[in-house]
């Protein structure tokens, strides 16, 4: 199972806008980035990341450079290291791709960035694993020759423009989007009591895709410990120590994901949905959906209901 397709589908990830742009060589843009993962590629020269939010001091990036933000945080990226707040210009974040004029200039500075909408606040425990920032330096050993390669080619087609430019464009910021959370699970495996470490552990990450694909199941912890071979005792301890979680906190986690999904994109009722998600009834439901979430099914449903209409929502 593609446990981190899954996760990012049931947390409502949509690939909100892309931008290209050459950055100026003074002034600076400031990207407003609420509700949203994001990440930014130089592909030429180099800049300097200054989040606004958080306690991420600034950040270089060289040619080759991706730099990921795992959640809403307004940020500037200038050429100067000291840039000026007031010159910062406010930029956006555009559905197409920008096309970029063939002014000459010494040692161009080429920034494409993409930002993947997070409307709700996903409960899953690999959002909470995420860095404010991550960058993946040019320079870094593991699947180097596929990440630059898809640089490379990401430089070429917003320099170009050629026919179909758009949506190879698309497809790469999909790619290097992948390749840069998967590093982040690679570099978190190393932490006991982590999303990320239970993944490594073979049985841990067997008990956890159970889990993922039968959601809906009155899975106890007996068995689960069946299915892989464990005593209850033994699952119930290597778990916690891996993943950090008791298994039943984690179904219970990757439950109110899937219906916060649901009561987003259906008019099923509570009763409906509850039992969807492996509820007997809709009161057991919401006593688990508002411990995690903090609001009631209902509440959540009626916010979501308001908030469809807003035009920064994809």
């Amino acid at each position: 199972m593609d446990l981190l397709t899954d996760i990012l589908d049931q947390a409502g990830v949509r690939r909100r806008m892309l931008y290209c742009h050459r950055l100026p060589a003074s002034g600076a843009l400031r990207f407003p980035c609420d509700r949203s993962m994001g990440f930014h590629v130089l592909t030429r020269g180099e800049a300097f990341l200054h989040p606004l939010e958080g306690d991420s001091g600034r950040i270089t990036l060289h040619a080759g450079d991706v730099a990921l933000m795992s959640r809403g945080c307004q940020h500037v990226i200038s050429r100067d290291p000291h840039y000026r707040a007031e010159d910062a210009r406010l930029t956006g974040w555009n559905q197409a791709p920008a096309v970029l004029d063939d002014t000459p200039e010494h040692e161009p500075a080429l920034l494409v960035s993409g930002a993947y909408q997070l409307w709700h606040n996903p409960v899953h425990p690999f959002f909470q694993e995420l860095p404010d920032w991550s960058v993946v330096p040019a320079s870094a050993t593991v699947d180097t020759q596929q990440l630059n390669g898809a640089i490379q080619m990401l430089d070429t087609e917003v320099s170009r423009n050629d026919l179909g430019a758009q949506s190879v464009v698309h497809a790469l910021l999909d790619v290097l989007f992948m390749h840069v959370l998967r590093r982040i699970v690679v570099a978190h495996g190393g932490s006991m009591g982590s999303w990320s470490h239970g993944i490594q552990e073979p049985r841990i990450r067997q008990v956890i895709e159970l889990m993922h694909t039968d959601f809906a199941r009155d899975w106890t912890l007996s068995d689960l410990a069946h299915e892989v071979g464990l005593s209850r005792a033994s699952l119930a301890e290597k778990f916690r120590a891996a993943a950090g979680s008791t298994p039943g906190d984690y179904l219970r986690k990757v439950r109110v994901q899937r219906a916060m999904r649901l009561l987003s994109e259906s008019n099923d009722g509570l009763d409906a949905i509850a039992v969807a998600v492996g509820y007997g009834d809709a009161f057991s439901f919401s006593k688990v959906f508002k411990k995690i979430v903090g609001v009631s099914p209902s509440r959540y449903r009626m916010q979501d209901r308001a908030e469809q209409t807003s035009p920064f929502r994809v």
